[in-house]
């Protein structure tokens, strides 16, 4: 697998959503019942001040942690166009396609290990002027 997603494996599970520019997602905290793929415009996360564009999978935490929330709010940044798929579909999906699987194992992993990097370097930052 080439490390992308493709698309027509989330076609066969996934309905679409459209959003105007501004709309939000979702807040962080909902239940997180769905997972999601931009299709084209972009999605703000708002607690990471990150953009998201076409290709980008989010909602993906919040599928598989323990507590079903999401972790921060997704607001669309464009007009944005999303293929959304329930968590039963996500696991029909994966039983057909395990590349799906495996690539969910690295972009979950990866987003975990990046957020555990701000947050190390927001702790260093915060100890530095309390010096």
């Amino acid at each position: 697998m080439n490390g992308e997603i493709k698309a027509e494996w989330f076609e066969l599970f996934a309905h679409s959503v459209e959003l105007g520019s501004g709309t939000q997602l979702f807040a962080k905290g909902d239940p997180g019942d769905r997972m999601y793929l931009i299709v084209s415009g972009t999605v703000h996360l708002s607690d990471s001040a990150i953009d998201l564009g076409p290709g980008n999978l989010l909602g993906e935490i919040a599928i598989f942690s323990p507590n079903g929330t999401r972790t921060e709010g997704a607001v669309a940044g464009t007009d944005v166009r999303l293929l959304a798929m329930s968590r039963e579909d996500l696991l029909s999906l994966y039983r057909q396609h395990p590349d799906f699987g495996v690539y969910l194992l690295h972009l979950v992993t990866g987003r975990l290990l990046e957020n555990n990097r701000r947050l190390t370097q927001a702790a260093q930052a915060a100890a530095a002027a309390g010096a």
